[in-house]
């Protein structure tokens, strides 16, 4: 595809954003959710043609909506990639353009930005960020400051902090993934609630479900309100974590473990929207932030038949799974 071609389907999904939040105004005002993955391939969902992984919930939502299949994000790292998708510019436009942030780093996404979060809160929406944020980490560009009434997650990517005493830890290798209790305090990746730490090392197994969990609350107690939420999932992003009660041992079926269990919980979220009447009035959106970290093998997912994955500019890199 030309350069030419996919700057106009991003504009295209620029536009149509627009629209949407442009309804909002004058019209009965629909519930937004936006569940972003990290580092899911293009093949790793059934309806987008894996053979392998099972996904019936997010397969059900593709058969009720549509299934965008030449869908585009404007980076294949993370940082980039949301920044953009929060604020709908180009993540040079704002600053996000020179790669993934850090722990030690001390910039994020400035607050005089105008996200999606500041617009439908500036009409009367409940706002939530459920999940990964990794657009700074320090009180001033966390999610409270950028739009969003509410966070519960990690700051950043979930291998990018750990003890000091420790020099190197398993990234992505199958004794990991066997001895996951092990693995859970080998990262010190931190649980923030709005703007404070609260748990330190999160319990990286039960994260997903928690994020769940938490959503389940924040839409519950909105149902009588219009509402945003954003669920940036930190996984399918290595080191691999499931809870222990969906755990398969083999670690060649470790991705597709994690994925299962992420379809699971969409199906859970999704169930809850419409036992709460709410079906017919939220627009779903499920995506990732770029493409399967392919270094990684059967710790990591595919981008079939494109070429290229995470990192790379090739369409494995930027062209991923989207389901509205």
């Amino acid at each position: 595809m030309s350069r030419k071609r996919c700057l106009k389907k991003i504009g295209l999904l620029a536009v149509g954003w627009a629209c949407l939040l442009a309804s909002c105004t004058v019209a009965a005002k629909p519930n937004f959710m936006i569940i972003f993955t990290d580092d899911q391939g293009y093949n790793d969902l059934g309806c987008f043609g894996s053979k392998t992984i099972h996904t019936p919930h997010c397969d059900r939502l593709a058969k009720e909506g549509r299934r965008l299949t030449n869908f585009y994000v404007p980076s294949s790292v993370c940082t980039p990639s949301r920044a953009a998708l929060l604020t709908g510019s180009y993540p040079k436009r704002v600053g996000m353009h020179s790669g993934v942030l850090f722990p030690n780093d001390d910039y994020g996404l400035s607050p005089d930005e105008h996200t999606i979060a500041d617009q439908l809160r500036s009409v009367g929406y409940a706002t939530a960020c459920v999940g990964k944020w990794h657009l700074g980490h320090h009180r001033e560009v966390l999610p409270r400051q950028n739009g969003f009434d509410s966070y519960f997650g990690i700051p950043y990517s979930n291998d990018m902090n750990r003890p000091k005493n420790i020099r190197k830890v398993p990234h992505g290798d199958d004794a990991a993934w066997i001895h996951q209790d092990k693995q859970v305090e080998l990262w010190n990746a931190p649980l923030v609630v709005d703007d404070e730490i609260v748990e330190l090392p999160v319990n990286q197994r039960t994260i997903t479900r928690r994020y769940t969990d938490k959503a389940v609350e924040f839409i519950s107690d909105n149902k009588d309100k219009p509402f945003l939420l954003y669920l940036p999932h930190s996984m399918p992003h290595i080191p691999l974590f499931v809870p222990a009660d969906v755990h398969d041992l083999n670690p060649k079926h470790a991705y597709k473990c994690v994925i299962e269990h992420l379809d699971a919980e969409v199906g859970r979220l999704v169930q809850t929207v419409r036992e709460l009447g709410l079906a017919e009035n939220t627009y779903i959106v499920f995506t990732s932030d770029n493409g399967p970290w392919l270094r990684y093998k059967h710790h990591a997912g595919s981008a079939l038949p494109l070429r290229g994955g995470k990192g790379t500019t090739f369409e494995g890199g930027h062209r991923v799974p989207c389901i509205v």
